[in-house]
């Protein structure tokens, strides 16, 4: 990821809530429109004469019809009023410190994250459009549901085993594949722990996701591994503060959390634009 700032374009959203099935072109919107009615609203009715008919002649004579004028009017309640003032503009890909890191993403997240976790654990290696589409779609909307990041995490290396990629085996990261179990999650979790680690995270919520990707990778307890906390780490994080995190000190610098990402030198970028116009890729 880079420090690029990006806004999903209302046609790439249009084009994957087709697929998704969901209105992803109101991904953005502050305000839901109005419905037609007359809430927060008081009605008001007047009649106004404007001219009056002729009368009082001694010969017959068929009297003008006075012309009627009338108003309907709707007029704020104080509740309404007060809901019409202007708001704070706030930008599409704004990123709020959290210490949440089990709980669901949004769709600008989500997108963002499912994109990360194929480039970090699969690459682009042999993977044509159908199987990002396999991959992508499935964790891109289980990442927004259930509060449970870590099951949605396990779930996911077990879609990539499926597909036949073993997570992290042709990639190069901080996850170890030569090492199982405990022996590979405590020494990742020593290294993360150190201050200057946690510091290059944003907040606990985007390092506490990375210690669950970790966990659950490793399955340290087994196939009954709980996902849903993150034990001693917390612990540390409750010992040392979330004041060692980045987002205490600056605003968000770019990443997962702010969509798809913009850097044209991605290796997924073809996926990307290819996603956006429906077409098809090639490995």
């Amino acid at each position: 990821m880079t420090a690029t700032r990006f806004k999903l374009p209302q046609s790439f959203l249009r084009q994957a809530g087709s697929r998704f099935g969901i209105d992803l072109a109101g991904l953005f919107a502050d305000d839901t429109e109005a419905d037609g009615g007359s809430e927060g609203f008081v009605p008001s009715f007047s009649t106004k004469v404007l001219e009056k008919g002729r009368g009082g002649a001694l010969s017959y004579k068929a009297p003008r019809m006075p012309t009627r004028e009338s108003v309907f009017n709707l007029t704020p309640t104080t509740q309404q009023m007060v809901a019409e003032q202007p708001k704070k503009e706030e930008k599409d890909d704004q990123v709020r410190f959290s210490s949440n890191y089990l709980g669901n993403l949004s769709q600008q997240e989500a997108a963002g994250k499912a994109a990360q976790l194929l480039h970090r654990s699969i690459g682009a290696t042999n993977l044509n459009q159908e199987k990002f589409n396999q991959l992508f779609e499935p964790l891109y909307t289980d990442l927004q549901s259930g509060d449970d990041y870590g099951a949605d995490v396990s779930r996911f290396y077990k879609a990539s085993r499926a597909a036949g990629y073993e997570p992290y085996k042709s990639t190069s990261t901080d996850i170890r594949t030569d090492l199982q179990g405990a022996a590979g999650y405590q020494p990742f979790v020593e290294n993360l722990l150190q201050p200057s680690n946690m510091g290059q995270f944003y907040d606990p919520a985007d390092y506490g996701r990375r210690i669950l990707e970790a966990k659950a990778y490793y399955e340290p307890g087994g196939v009954g591994t709980n996902l849903t906390a993150i034990g001693n780490v917390q612990n540390e994080i409750n010992r040392v503060g979330e004041d060692v995190f980045s987002g205490k000190k600056q605003s968000y610098k770019g990443g997962y959390r702010q969509g798809i990402p913009a850097n044209e030198s991605d290796p997924f970028r073809q996926y990307y634009n290819t996603f956006k116009g429906g077409g098809t890729a090639s490995a």
